[in-house]
């Protein structure tokens, strides 16, 4: 449902709808299990990919097919969707952005590691994960290519950083619980 809520927030163009589709959909959590795995557990990574996959392409179909309903009763064109101002945001990739997936990603790991998991809701609103997935939906609906790429390159770009993140946050507890331990 997060892409569909998604579709209509981004074909309006109007951040608190989508923002409001950020925290519908539980994208962080799936990451989680992927870095967890390559750490730990080899099923985790199988787990968690799959989770993904089927998670994100469920988010990408509900945004499909919601647009059309979402231009009709917005009255947007394609081509005031292909201007949208959060549409190039979330379809692009600027160091901007990647700072901001760096630093969300690395606070929600730290959310996550102090099982303090109430706050990762924040999390969600400050990466883009939704709003770029749900691009790839609104773009083969549209038959814009660019919004379906660029969704796609987007969402790619802000997993990397989560996984790094959550690796690098990982190894540095481990280290001060090691080197606690050795002392």
């Amino acid at each position: 449902m997060s892409g569909a809520v998604a579709a209509f927030g981004i074909v309006s163009d109007t951040i608190h709808i989508v923002i409001g589709a950020m925290l519908i959909a539980p994208g962080f959590e799936p990451l989680l299990r992927v870095i967890f795995g390559v750490l730990d557990d080899r099923h985790s990574v199988t787990a968690g990919l799959r989770a993904n996959a089927y998670g994100y392409l469920a988010l990408a179909a509900s945004a499909a097919v919601a647009t059309p309903v979402a231009l009709l009763v917005s009255g947007t064109t394609v081509d005031q969707l292909a201007a949208g101002y959060w549409a190039n945001y979330w379809s692009r990739i600027e160091a901007s952005g990647i700072a901001t997936s760096l630093v969300a990603g690395f606070a929600g790991w730290i959310i996550v590691s102090s099982r303090m998991k109430v706050l990762g809701t924040g999390v969600m609103v400050a990466l883009a994960l939704i709003p770029a997935m749900a691009l790839v939906g609104i773009g083969l609906a549209t038959g814009l290519p660019h919004l379906m790429l660029g969704g796609a390159s987007r969402w790619v770009a802000e997993v990397l950083c989560v996984l790094v993140s959550g690796g690098l946050i990982i190894l540095f507890k481990r280290k001060l619980m090691y080197r606690g331990a050795s002392d």
